[in-house]
């Protein structure tokens, strides 16, 4: 019973609480059960309880070790997996309430692991925007790659969102070289499939970029095009 709630807990990562792992227990006995066995694997020092929790009622814990964890992973069988990560994503997108873009890239990594593409790239794509606002530029930017590797091939009007938003993240790092890479290439694609909103973002994210590096004519050629482009669209 306690490789079996440790397995669980595996599920949701080296954090994680008492709820959502009873969420994934196999009927009401186990769940009632549940603290008297995360007790005994606390004095077994293989979890430790956290004196606060991210959420209200829940109980945090951790695992001692992330090798622990790891291999506690790796028992869990391939056909169970995907279903108990699909529950936890579902857990956390229930209880985060108003902090839903703070755990936005666990969800994301639990929808990935679940086989919900769809899913992991929307919150992989809010998870960067949110390190944006804040002024996390790396973390922006692992959340937006990662989300182009997921994103299906056909979709070209996502995959040029996320490549101006990486090419605005690398422009805030002072990193230009890939920044107008991937706004050069944003800006191909939103032509090729004559998508006006995308290319003027693109435009205008590109002449932002010329400004900072000191390349004033060509940033005035970017930004005159976008707002060009914008006037014909009445936007």
């Amino acid at each position: 019973a306690e490789k079996s709630v440790l397995q669980r807990a595996s599920v949701v990562g080296r954090l994680f609480w008492d709820h959502v792992v009873g969420e994934l227990a196999e009927g009401a006995v186990e769940r009632e059960e549940l603290g008297h066995l995360l007790d005994a694997l606390r004095e077994r020092e293989l979890v430790f309880q956290r004196e606060q929790s991210a959420f209200a009622d829940a109980r945090e814990y951790t695992f001692k070790h992330n090798i622990l964890r790891d291999v506690t992973y790796e028992t869990v069988l391939l056909k169970l997996r995907r279903v108990y990560h699909t529950q936890v994503a579902a857990w956390l997108e229930a209880n985060a309430g108003e902090r839903l873009g703070e755990y936005a890239s666990l969800i994301a990594g639990h929808h990935e692991r679940a086989g919900d593409t769809a899913k992991a790239v929307g919150y992989l794509r809010r998870s960067g925007e949110e390190s944006l606002q804040v002024s996390a530029y790396r973390d922006a930017i692992r959340a937006f790659e990662r989300a182009l590797v997921l994103l299906p091939a056909d979709d070209e009007a996502g995959r040029t969102v996320l490549l101006v938003r990486l090419g605005t993240a690398h422009t805030s790092l002072d990193d230009y070289a890939p920044a107008v890479t991937h706004l050069e290439a944003a800006l191909h694609l939103a032509r090729k499939f004559d998508d006006v909103e995308a290319e003027v973002g693109a435009l205008n994210a590109l002449g932002h970029t010329r400004f900072l590096q000191g390349a004033f004519d060509a940033a005035v050629r970017y930004l005159e095009e976008g707002l060009a482009r914008a006037r014909e669209h009445h936007d």
